[in-house]
């Protein structure tokens, strides 16, 4: 008989204790981090922010930490600005820890910025004489960047002097489209430019889809 006085003795002290964590928590701020809500190109910073709702207390200070780049702005500060951890990341995640909201409250969070990297188009190669063929080498290096890159399409830019006439210029095209129909590439997939400049010559270059076109 004698232990149940201290059970309902223990029974009450965890009930209040249960209470009063529950009111704690009620009265604490909800810390999240917010990312960037568009693209970030290269060479840009990342904004990360904290948010606290539903208000912010006074005398808050805010410790961050990244899992890539560096932080180069902000730390202590309510948003920090990351520097391009390069292009071989798509993915940072930022972390903060409040310091300064009341005993008990939870006071850290993380979130992730998934970035859009355009890897920009890849040259796969040249020829300086155009009343040449393409040489071997080259055709199977681009009908395998095709055949790797089935959504992809080959962007041939064709330079030539002002003194160049159309229809030499339309010589060239036809020659090295009938080369690569050839070499069994489709040719809806092959886009052809033509560019004054100096030396006469074409560049072949990969665009894989959505990333940016080459500029003559």
């Amino acid at each position: 008989m004698r232990k149940l006085p201290l059970l309902l003795f223990i029974f009450v002290i965890a009930f209040y204790t249960i209470i009063a964590q529950s009111e704690l928590k009620s009265g604490c701020p909800t810390v999240s981090v917010i990312v960037p809500s568009g693209v970030t190109n290269p060479g840009d910073l990342i904004e990360f922010s904290a948010s606290l709702l539903p208000e912010t207390p006074q005398n808050i200070e805010y410790f961050w930490s990244v899992d890539q780049g560096n932080i180069v702005k902000g730390q202590r500060t309510k948003t920090i600005g990351v520097d391009w951890p390069g292009m071989g990341t798509i993915r940072v995640a930022a972390s903060v820890t409040v310091k300064g909201l009341p005993s008990g409250c939870p006071n850290t969070a993380t979130d992730d910025y998934a970035m859009v990297v355009d890897p920009g188009p890849e040259k796969i190669g040249e020829i300086s004489n155009l009343d040449r063929k393409i040489d071997r080498v080259l055709r199977s290096k681009i009908k395998e960047k095709l055949s790797t890159h089935e959504q992809a399409q080959l962007y041939v830019i064709l330079y030539g002097s002002k003194e160049k006439s159309q229809s030499l210029i339309r010589r060239y095209k036809n020659l090295i489209l009938r080369q690569l129909i050839t070499g069994k590439m489709e040719q809806m997939r092959i886009v052809f430019i033509t560019s004054v400049d100096y030396s006469q010559k074409a560049v072949f270059w990969l665009i894989l889809p959505g990333v940016n076109k080459p500029t003559p």
